[in-house]
């Protein structure tokens, strides 16, 4: 990793003016690449980001050729299921070059049943880093949790 991406953010989110204010607070300790996008997403991963923030519903994504995965019958349901298709086709496929990489899953969805599932396993992966899920309207502190995380993740404090 380079000097000039040790401190940076990458987030992965479809209407970043819904978590201004947390970019806004992220910004004090990282500098943040907010990409709405996925070939934008794949551009700035290669530079090996500290950490990233992923939304689970991305308008408009219907596949992850732009990160290269070409899965046939993979169901993002119109892009409401989509991040979960990044996190585990993408940055935690057995061959991904991104699972040193600490994520945090911001979203407005509650934490289903196969989402818990899903997150046992990817994060009982030998040597890949954590993986955070934090509800925005269940968690009372989600903010307070957020903040902590950002915190963390600049200590290196979570792997």
């Amino acid at each position: 990793m380079t000097a000039s991406h040790e401190k940076t953010l990458l987030w992965l989110e479809d209407i970043p003016k819904s978590v201004e204010s947390l970019i806004i607070f992220a910004r004090t300790v990282f500098t943040v690449k907010c990409v709405s996008q996925l070939h934008d997403f794949a551009k700035i991963i290669k530079k090996k980001p500290k950490a990233i923030v992923l939304d689970i519903m991305l308008n408009g994504v219907y596949n992850l050729d732009d990160l290269g995965v070409e899965k046939k019958n993979l169901d993002l349901d119109l892009g409401y299921e989509a991040g979960w298709g990044v996190l585990e086709h993408y940055l935690r496929a057995p061959n991904s070059d991104f699972k040193h990489i600490p994520v945090l899953i911001l979203s407005c969805r509650t934490k289903r049943e196969k989402d818990r599932k899903l997150l046992d396993r990817l994060n009982q992966q030998e040597s890949a880093a954590s993986i955070t899920f934090l509800e925005k309207l269940g968690d009372v502190d989600w903010y307070e949790q957020f903040e902590k995380w950002i915190y963390q993740v600049d200590m290196g404090r979570v792997q």
